[in-house]
């Protein structure tokens, strides 16, 4: 899961953790204060193997769209979105 924790939204990732939670499924979270450490973000995700990114809504990654999808079709990581946008950035399912 992409993180932004300068946002201090976390609403959806307590949703999301506790979703994980309920199915039995690990939550392996990469935290960025900025678009700065979104390139380390994906990076640390795949070397992790995780088996798929779900981007939460912020409006950093909304801004930074074209870039996460770039970065997701480069570590070969399939990315879920909030937004439409973020497919037609690129992403692969909003």
């Amino acid at each position: 899961m992409l993180v932004n924790v300068a946002s201090g939204v976390i609403i959806d990732r307590r949703e999301a953790e506790s979703a994980a939670r309920q199915l039995g499924v690990t939550m392996i979270s990469a935290e960025v204060h900025s678009p700065e450490g979104l390139d380390a973000a994906f990076h640390t995700l795949a070397d992790d193997r995780v088996q798929a990114v779900i981007v939460l809504t912020d409006g950093m990654f909304f801004m930074e769209r074209q870039r996460i999808a770039e970065l997701a079709a480069a570590t070969r990581l399939p990315a879920f979105y909030a937004f439409r946008e973020h497919v037609d950035a690129g992403g692969l399912i909003s």
